[in-house]
């Protein structure tokens, strides 16, 4: 092995820890999926349906070049993205993902997501089946921490109203006041005493950042 090459082995090694010390890696970041325009949100690797409540549909998972539910707006990296709803009867969507590393209790993290809500969005409800309803009420992402053990989850930040049509990034912020070993991201309501239809698109998260303390 050359020295230099030496060198650079050595300096990979000792940084790696360091590194990962900061960074909790999130998987599929992009949300992408191998099947290509499945309506399936099981086949989406690494995420996972909340189940919030029985016998409701689903995330989408939407694909390029599509139009699931009238929404013609494309991913803004890799094939795919992530739509979640809010609806009028109080029901909403989340997914979530078990982390490689938990965060800790006490340290500061942050993490990035592109975000925006498509102004045609229709779907039937649950109620009437037979026709289509706009959901292009206001809507907001909120961001949990939750335990696996006790399957208690716990708000950690949320955005501002996502009014914008095209791709944004917007940074969660979030000091956890306990271990968590699941990310939990929800759709929601402005106002949760109004309900309203309303939709919101994710495509391409980071990773998650440890702040250090100053």
């Amino acid at each position: 092995m050359s020295r230099i090459l030496l060198i650079l082995t050595l300096f990979s090694i000792s940084i790696f820890p360091l590194l990962s010390q900061d960074t909790l890696f999130v998987m599929n970041k992009g949300f992408e999926c191998d099947i290509k325009d499945t309506r399936n949100f099981q086949d989406l690797k690494y995420w996972h349906d909340c189940h919030f409540f029985a016998r409701r549909s689903p995330p989408d998972i939407n694909f390029k070049y599509s139009s699931h539910w009238n929404n013609t707006i494309d991913p803004i990296e890799g094939n795919s993205y992530v739509s979640m709803v809010i609806r009028d009867d109080g029901t909403y969507e989340g997914i979530y993902q078990n982390l490689v590393t938990p965060l800790k209790k006490g340290e500061t993290y942050k993490f990035g997501i592109m975000l925006c809500t498509s102004p045609l969005y229709e779907s039937p409800i649950n109620s009437d089946i037979r026709n289509v309803y706009s959901f292009n009420g206001p809507i907001v992402l909120e961001v949990f921490g939750q335990d696996e053990k006790t399957e208690e989850y716990i708000f950690l930040d949320t955005t501002g109203e996502i009014k914008n049509h095209i791709w944004k990034e917007y940074t969660l912020s979030f000091k956890p006041n306990q271990d968590y070993d699941i990310l939990l991201l929800r759709a929601y309501y402005t106002d949760e005493s109004h309900p309203v239809n309303g939709n919101l698109l994710m495509d391409d998260m980071s990773d998650i950042y440890r702040i250090p303390a100053q």
